[in-house]
C-alpha cells in the first residue's frame, strides 16, 4: 500500500478550497432563470455584489408583457415659457424619490437605468431651453452617449412606418402611433414606491 505524503493531501485540500471560494464568489450568476431575472436576494450588497437587475418581488418582469399604444401627447412641450410643461418633464424624475432605491442590510442606494435614462432626456429637453446652463455641454455629452449605448442595448425590432413627419399631430388620429409589447412597467413603479416608505419608515426610527 503506497502512503502518500502529507503535502499531497494539503494541496487537495487547498486546490478543493479555492474552488470553493471561486464557485461561492460567482454563486450570482448561478441564481438566474432564462428570463434573466433575479431568483434570491442571497447579496451582501458590498462592492460588487450585487444583483445585475432590480430584485422585483414575485415572478420574472416579462412574464406578463403589455401593449403599449405611442401617442403624440399634448404635455411635455417644449416651450421656455411653459412652467406647466417643465413641471411635467420634473414630475418623470420626482416621482418614487427620483428612482432611487435602497436595497440590503446597510440601504445602499442604487439607480434603475430605466431612471437613468429618464435623466437623460430630461437634461436634453434642460440643454435645448438654457444651452449656456452650468456644466451642460460635458452633461449633454455623456447623455447623448449613454442613451446610444443603451438604445444600442435594448433595441427592438419591431416595425413602424416611416412617414411620422407627414403626419397631422393636431388630429386626434394621426396623434396614434403603433402598439408595441412592453414590459409592465407598473409593477416595479409600485414595487419601487414600497422601497421608498420602508426607507422613510427607517429613516423616521432611525434618524
Amino acid at each position: 500500500m503506497t502512503v502518500r505524503p502529507l503535502h499531497v493531501y494539503f494541496l487537495w485540500f487547498l486546490t478543493a478550497t479555492n474552488v470553493g471560494i471561486v464557485l461561492w464568489r460567482h454563486r450570482r450568476f448561478f441564481s438566474y432563470s432564462d428570463t434573466g431575472q433575479v431568483m434570491s436576494d442571497d447579496y451582501s450588497y458590498i462592492g460588487d455584489d450585487f444583483p445585475l437587475y432590480y430584485p422585483l418581488a414575485g415572478p420574472p418582469l416579462d412574464a406578463d408583457p403589455v401593449a403599449l399604444t405611442f401617442r403624440e401627447s399634448v404635455r411635455f412641450e417644449y416651450n421656455k415659457t411653459d412652467h406647466v410643461a417643465f413641471d411635467e418633464w420634473y414630475s418623470i424624475l420626482k416621482a418614487m424619490n427620483f428612482g432611487r432605491v435602497r436595497l440590503g442590510p446597510e440601504n445602499r442606494v442604487f439607480v434603475p437605468v430605466h431612471y437613468h435614462e429618464l435623466h437623460c432626456v430630461r437634461i436634453l429637453h434642460i440643454a435645448l431651453l438654457n444651452p449656456a446652463h452650468e456644466g451642460m455641454p460635458k452633461h449633454v455629452r455623456h447623455c447623448l452617449n449613454y442613451l446610444r449605448q443603451w438604445l444600442l442595448c435594448e433595441a427592438t425590432d419591431a416595425m413602424e412606418r416611416g412617414d411620422f413627419l407627414e403626419k397631422d399631430y393636431e388630429s386626434d388620429t394621426d396623434r396614434v402611433g403603433g402598439t408595441q409589447i412592453c414590459q409592465d412597467w407598473e409593477r416595479v413603479y409600485e414595487d419601487m414606491n414600497r422601497n421608498h416608505e420602508r426607507w422613510l419608515t427607517f429613516k423616521k426610527v432611525w434618524t
